[in-house]
């Protein structure tokens, strides 16, 4: 859905930031699915991964679907919460693979 430069938006700020990116990312169906549910959820989503470099390792971590869900009190969507988040590492798990 959307890349997010945040070191390019502090150099814009007159800020120094070393590289670290945001990305949001979903599915319309299984989000309205939980907005159905519960529609504050659309606080959390879309789900965000990101991406930064700290002393030369670049780290990564994401938003979790279950974690999310239980936090937003969701009931009876868990196999959904479970299939979004085994999305969630596969992508992750995609992007740190070699080619």
């Amino acid at each position: 859905m959307a890349r997010i430069d945040h070191a390019k938006g502090a150099t814009g700020a007159g800020l120094e930031l070393p590289p670290t990116e945001e990305l949001l990312f979903g599915e319309a169906a299984a989000g309205t699915l939980l907005m159905q549910a519960d529609p504050a959820i659309v606080l959390d989503l879309p789900l965000r991964a990101a991406a930064w470099e700290d002393k030369g390792e670049i780290w990564l971590a994401a938003s979790d679907p279950a974690e999310i869900g239980r936090r937003n009190g969701i009931a009876g969507k868990d196999d959904l919460l479970l299939k979004m988040r085994a999305g969630v590492d596969s992508a992750l798990l995609k992007a740190v693979s070699p080619w």
